[in-house]
């Protein structure tokens, strides 16, 4: 598997040769160029997509050995959506993982109380989950994922081990970050793209049709319309012999401290 680093220090001595042959020789810059676009692809290939493990290792699926999957939830708690989806999932006896912002927390720590009495695994999804988190200075990083930690900890009395990243991106700063706190990076195998699809049906064809056993799926319950689509995929689910479990039994890792 690629990583940042042995990438880089595959590329730039490359690159830096190449740059130098078309200074003093007659050497084409288009090599140079050609391996340069080459190693932007695969950095924004690494940074953008969690399951490649390029700048931090992410457990995206559990063993294919049991017909098991996980249903995981971004960017809550939400005050409206959020109870409903627990009713249903209670309804339907399905536990599930729930990965809250930090600033989402405060006045809905009730909910986070509810979850954790109901079986659900809560991890940390960033406090402060700007479109340019990532990015950031690992120091800031470490500040903003301890104030979410400490707001899951402060509602339920345990400290998550588990991090999903905003958007899926990684960076070197946010591995150094992670590695630094000591968290283990969840991702996902099936992203529902349930806040950019705007058809129901399309969404649930997609995850119907990719859903194999060790699926972790990816949705969010800040969407109201996630009511109905988590109703009909459980029903798909368990008609298929599917059993939904929490992401931590799935892949054999702790969730707490």
């Amino acid at each position: 598997m690629l990583n940042h680093r042995a990438v880089t220090l595959l590329f730039l001595p490359l690159l830096a040769v190449l740059l130098g042959l078309s200074l003093y020789r007659e050497f084409s810059l288009i090599f140079f160029f050609i391996a340069l676009v080459v190693f932007i692809v695969i950095v924004v290939y690494g940074t953008f997509w969690i399951g490649a493990g390029y700048h931090l290792k992410a457990l995206c699926a559990g063993v294919a050995t049991e017909r098991e999957i996980a249903i995981t939830f971004d960017d809550g708690p939400n005050s409206e959506i959020t109870p409903q989806l627990l009713d249903l999932l209670k309804e339907r006896g399905i536990k599930a993982g729930f990965f809250c912002i930090g600033k989402n927390i405060e006045g809905n720590e009730d909910l986070l109380r509810r979850m954790d009495n109901e079986g659900h695994i809560i991890g940390n999804h960033s406090f402060s989950h700007g479109i340019m988190f990532d990015f950031f200075p690992a120091a800031w990083l470490m500040q903003d994922l301890t104030r979410a930690e400490q707001a899951i900890a402060k509602a339920i009395g345990k400290k998550p081990l588990c991090f999903r990243p905003p958007y899926g991106v990684t960076t070197p700063h946010l591995a150094r970050a992670v590695k630094g706190l000591y968290y283990t990076v969840i991702g996902w195998s099936i992203r529902s793209m349930d806040t950019s699809i705007k058809d129901d049906n399309k969404i649930l064809k997609n995850v119907k049709r990719s859903l194999a056993p060790g699926a972790i799926l990816l949705f969010h319950d800040n969407n109201p319309r996630i009511l109905h689509i988590i109703g009909e995929l459980i029903d798909f689910a368990l008609e298929h012999g599917y059993k939904i479990v929490g992401f931590d039994k799935l892949l054999g890792i702790k969730a707490y401290a």
